[in-house]
């Protein structure tokens, strides 16, 4: 799957024109193997059965893009937005989440708080009208994700995720239209064929900026270690200004006081497991757990992981080993097993 997306982002890359694309990219990625190079810094963990929804000679439908999944943990993603209205085709929106300390969860935040009647900035204008005219945000899910990347490290990775957002957004066609966009060709299905509509309006390479970049490069020149401190030198004294100008425990007490109006009004509750939660990100991180996952499923003691690991969801297709969950999956390619079983198969880390 990496080969595969790696070749499609580097065909995305060389073949649009420099007008059509940030000037920051010929930076970042000058040659295919700069590209490649990024994945040994920043692994990528691709959604389930994604190889085999490309290689389908027939689209895909909703359902697919409603089986992915949000994993536990601070990750930067490429994400899929799914909307649906009573007697309408479905639509499609694919973003990413890269924000340095929060990952895609604070983009998840935004989208959760839209559904409550909050608006923000931070959400596409066809999203905001699908919205507006009754379509309703019906699942939420990431297609490829990496954990939260070094200072050092960032800027590229942001580069990388850009790149693959709009290789995702051209394989599953998620654009408002049919036209070319003066982009490669990389919908493997008749466009006409899909069954959903998409609501991008443009492509994330197409962006004058990286957000963040700036941050991001000034840590040229230096260390991993020493980007690492000075990026917690800079976190710190952001916190010090804080407290110089709000006081001592404001923020503490705040955030308490938010919590019980949260309890008290029952806003966050998850009528599986009959719990109420202080925040909406409390309520997420209960909904990822498998104690809940298992209630709303219905099933009930290890039969649970059973059907994950049978279902192939968390897979190592080089040591041909399904897993019962992202964690596991995670400590396995991390392991002394999956590292001896590359060099036996001479291949690189990076590669897999």
């Amino acid at each position: 799957m990496l080969v595969l997306m790696l070749w499609l982002a580097w065909a995305l890359l060389s073949r649009t024109s420099l007008s059509m694309k940030s000037s920051m990219f010929e930076k970042a990625f000058p040659a295919e193997l700069s590209l490649k190079m990024v994945t040994t810094s920043a692994p990528l963990t691709f959604a389930a059965g994604l190889m085999a929804v490309i290689r389908s000679p027939t689209a895909p439908t909703i359902d697919y893009f409603k089986t992915l999944t949000i994993p536990n943990g601070k990750v930067w993603a490429v994400y899929v937005l799914v909307m649906e209205r009573a007697g309408y085709r479905p639509k499609t929106y694919c973003g990413s989440g890269t924000d340095s300390t929060e990952g895609a969860d604070r983009r998840m935040k935004v989208y959760d708080a839209r559904t409550r009647g909050i608006l923000s900035d931070q959400i596409s204008r066809t999203v905001e009208k699908a919205l507006c005219d009754g379509w309703v945000i019906t699942h939420k899910g990431y297609l490829v994700t990496t954990p939260l990347p070094r200072p050092f490290f960032r800027f590229l990775t942001r580069g990388l995720f850009l790149v693959l957002e709009s290789v995702f957004s051209l394989v599953f066609w998620m654009m408002v239209s049919k036209k070319d966009y003066c982009m490669p060709l990389l919908c493997p299905w008749p466009i006409d064929t899909l069954t959903y509509d998409g609501a991008c309006t443009h492509f994330s390479i197409n962006e004058g900026g990286w957000q963040g970049a700036d941050e991001d490069q000034r840590y040229e020149g230096l260390t991993p270690d020493q980007a690492d401190d000075i990026d917690l030198e800079y976190k710190q004294a952001k916190s010090r200004k804080y407290v110089a100008n709000k006081g001592e425990g404001v923020h503490k007490a705040n955030t308490m006081r938010y919590g019980l109006q949260q309890l008290a009004s029952q806003t966050n509750k998850c009528n599986v497991c009959d719990l109420i939660f202080r925040s909406a990100a409390k309520l997420r991180d209960h909904e990822k757990l498998p104690i809940h996952l298992r209630k709303a499923a219905g099933i009930q003691g290890r039969s649970y992981s059973r059907a994950i690991v049978s279902e192939g969801r968390y897979r190592c297709n080089t040591c041909d080993k399904n897993l019962s969950t992202a964690d596991r999956l995670s400590i396995h390619l991390n392991g002394v097993r999956h590292a001896k079983k590359l060099r036996t198969l001479g291949l690189s880390p990076a590669l897999t």
